[in-house]
């Protein structure tokens, strides 16, 4: 597919979806691969909404979807005192119960 690696925040919420992805790679199934990342891509455009913003989702959806609380963004940053309003959350997480394949 043209790349040899990556670095990124949606991994650590996706480990599952993109082990899913390497292995449609591995089997020769670009297809199949090519349309799971689509799919990972529809939460990382999801999560780099203003109202939102990338590690604030991420952090969303650590909590949201697998119960690890993982407290706030650094007050120093970017997102010092950045909530994320309700209804923009909930929209993350219908996007990616919609999109990602998680282990039972």
């Amino acid at each position: 597919m043209g790349a040899d690696g990556n670095i990124g925040a949606l991994q650590a919420v996706t480990c599952y979806h993109h082990k899913q992805i390497f292995e449609r790679v591995q089997a020769g199934d670009y297809k199949g691969a090519r349309e799971l990342q689509y799919c990972a891509n529809e939460v990382a455009e999801a999560y780099n909404r203003p109202e939102i913003g990338n590690l604030p989702g991420i952090k969303l959806l650590l909590e949201r979807i697998y119960g690890i609380k993982a407290g706030i963004c650094s007050p120093e940053g970017p997102f010092a005192g950045h909530e994320v309003p309700e209804d923009a959350a909930k929209q993350l997480v219908e996007v990616f119960r919609k999109n990602i394949m998680i282990a039972e």
